[in-house]
């Protein structure tokens, strides 16, 4: 794709950065921008229609704009494109330099895709879609759906993405729920630091127990144990989360939970030595344990090989199979 387009300065009022049709950066280092524009100017001009009025729209560029604004520059150089170009046009051509110039993060892909090709057939979308983000292979419908499908969560859940403390993932399942249900959630794993594992765990935990308790999830993550957990000053953030997590898991299992506890109390009592490890039957249901031990030569071996026969003669190792 060329899109013709003429190189000439405009004066900063004639730039109407209030129009973000075809905004797709993130938040950037703008002291960054802000540096290399004092020292070098402008390497890259931002790219503009004429939008009626005498004003003109930003197409590519808007950071660069901003950054102008604050050192208060009068006159900037400029992209101007033809103002009979489309929109669609315009999009691929804002698609294009953001993808040209880096490599977009999700947010960014998300607005992007929302710009190309809306309402079109996907066989339609899909050539443009590669051409504008320059892509190898044609891109995946669901995922990229998906991607797209972004740009239409609720605030909070786009921030928690952009701040890589809600991950994509479990944003499609929030985007699912009711706001309420959803915002809980959102703002509870805004506030921790967990991992794609964790979030999942914690959200299936909570969802399992509003159903059989006919609570809300919102009621769950709400509840005066977990907002003491949440609240406790004294705890970082890592300290929070597992504790919440065990909090939960004992409201979803709490038989499971209760053997857990006695089980780990009794095995402390073993005395097992350093690199020893007694491990229960899968959620306490059967009669197989499972013993582990570590060794890096025969010695270690023979040594291990005589403390599993002094576990074996321990009697509070009976008392737990016995149970």
């Amino acid at each position: 794709m060329h899109t013709p387009y003429e190189t000439y300065w405009l004066a900063l009022d004639s730039i109407d950065s209030q129009d973000l049709t075809f905004r797709i950066s993130s938040a950037g280092d703008d002291e960054s921008l802000k540096r290399s524009v004092e020292s070098l100017g402008l390497i890259n001009p931002p790219l503009v229609q004429e939008s009626g009025g005498g004003m003109h729209r930003i197409i590519s560029g808007f950071r660069r704009v901003d950054v102008c604004r604050t050192l208060d520059m009068h006159r900037i150089q400029v992209r101007v494109v033809d103002p009979a170009i489309p929109d669609q046009e315009c999009a691929m051509l804002a698609v294009a330099e953001n993808a040209g110039q880096r490599e977009l993060d999700i947010m960014e892909t998300s607005r992007a895709l929302a710009l190309l090709g809306p309402g079109l057939p996907w066989k339609e979308r899909a050539g443009m879609i590669k051409d504008a983000l320059f892509l190898s292979e044609p891109p995946n419908q669901r995922r990229m759906e998906q991607v797209e499908s972004l740009c239409s969560m609720h605030g909070e859940i786009l921030e928690g993405v952009a701040e890589d403390s809600i991950a994509f993932p479990i944003a499609l399942k929030l985007h699912e729920m009711e706001e309420a249900e959803a915002l809980a959630f959102a703002r509870f794993f805004r506030s921790l630091a967990l991992s794609l594992g964790k979030q999942r765990e914690i959200l299936t935990l909570a969802v399992e127990i509003a159903a059989r308790d006919d609570l809300s999830c919102q009621e769950v993550l709400e509840s005066e144990e977990v907002a003491a957990i949440l609240n406790d000053a004294d705890k970082d953030a890592n300290q929070k989360a597992r504790e919440a997590r065990m909090h939960l898991k004992k409201a979803r299992f709490p038989q499971i939970t209760r053997a857990q506890e006695t089980f780990e109390a009794e095995v402390q009592g073993l005395n097992l030595p350093k690199g020893v490890r007694l491990d229960p039957p899968a959620n306490f249901e059967g009669q197989v344990y499972e013993l582990r031990f570590y060794f890096k030569n025969i010695n270690d071996l023979i040594k291990n090989h005589n403390v599993i026969i002094e576990i074996a003669e321990k009697p509070g190792l009976r008392k737990i199979l016995d149970r």
